[in-house]
């Protein structure tokens, strides 16, 4: 199969089923305070004579995700609202936990 197919096929988005809520979030652009508490540090880790591009504070695109119970593995997302999503996924939560993960790439 030519690359380009491959390519085009792999980037379909297959939407989220099964047993698990999926609730979208933007967090708000925090306050600049925020950024320059950042480039300190790095400054203060800085070996060298690195340097780097100061990125615009820009909100946060984040997803809650957690399991859903009583659902098949090919189950649609219910369509509901985001906020309701996410009180359905906290009704389900075993105990108050959370996993922060940060995606590697080009999100910088």
């Amino acid at each position: 199969m030519p690359l380009g197919k491959q390519q085009k096929s792999s980037m379909r988005d297959p939407g989220i089923k099964g047993p698990m809520w999926v609730s979208k979030v933007t967090l708000p652009r925090p306050e600049a305070d925020v950024r320059d508490a950042v480039i300190k540090a790095v400054e203060e880790l800085k070996q060298g004579d690195e340097t780097y591009d100061i990125p615009d504070v820009m909100p946060v695109e984040a997803e809650w995700t957690g399991h859903r119970g009583g659902v098949g593995k090919n189950e649609p997302q219910l369509h509901i609202s985001e906020e309701e999503k996410y009180r359905q996924l906290r009704k389900e939560a075993p105990a108050d936990m959370a996993i922060l993960y940060f995606h590697g790439g080009a999100y910088l």
